[in-house]
């Protein structure tokens, strides 16, 4: 059962965090685990509005799922707390210029409806070739909640609002926000968990 659900954006430093979890012994689903488990369409479904189990890819045999993390999940983390009422929530916070620039570095560069995806790649989709999937999942998790507007204002402004609304809607007690700089002290204390004896992890900057 989820007990820790992570509504940061992607390049927030969830890739840190994911491998944060593990440290602290919670296994973390994040993007690489939708493309390891082949949940691409699961989510696609998920952002069509379709009824779906969140059991179905955070519980499968074995690999059950404590903490989540990244797209494709966190823009679902209204779904996942109704899901999973004892969950505690953490949102990933970065500079938003800062979030912004890396975004077009990387993820961005994949989203369909994003102007930041290159030539190649949208020729191979128009072609049919098997990114679709990837890249459907991108656009409706990724791009979607940015919607049409992707001047740098505007999705700035977008990731801004979706911070805003996760600290208004989320019960008080049930949310921490975080900063990778922040280290382990916080997290822990409101996880209730010990402090590793390893430093914070850094991974993917």
């Amino acid at each position: 059962m989820v007990e820790v659900i992570g509504a940061g954006w992607g390049r927030t430093g969830t890739m840190s965090f994911k491998t944060g979890m593990e440290i602290l012994g919670l296994p973390c689903y994040h993007m690489k685990e939708a493309f390891l488990g082949n949940d691409l369409r699961f989510w696609i479904r998920m952002a069509d509005g379709e009824e779906v189990d969140l059991d179905e890819v955070f519980h499968r045999g074995k690999n059950e799922f404590k903490a989540t993390a990244d797209f494709p999940s966190a823009p679902f983390w209204r779904e996942q707390l109704a899901k999973y009422p004892n969950a505690k929530v953490v949102l990933t916070i970065r500079d938003p210029d800062s979030w912004y620039n890396s975004c077009t570095q990387t993820i961005f560069r994949m989203t369909p409806n994003s102007p930041h995806m290159p030539l190649g790649i949208r020729v191979s989709l128009w072609c049919g070739l098997p990114a679709f999937s990837a890249c459907e999942m991108l656009r409706k998790t990724v791009g979607a909640p940015i919607g049409d507007d992707w001047s740098p204002e505007a999705v700035k402004r977008s990731f801004e609002e979706h911070n805003a609304a996760v600290i208004r809607e989320c019960p008080k007690d049930r949310l921490l926000v975080f900063r990778a700089t922040d280290g382990w002290e916080p997290l822990c204390k409101f996880l209730g968990l010990p402090v590793p004896d390893v430093p914070y992890p850094q991974v993917n900057d």
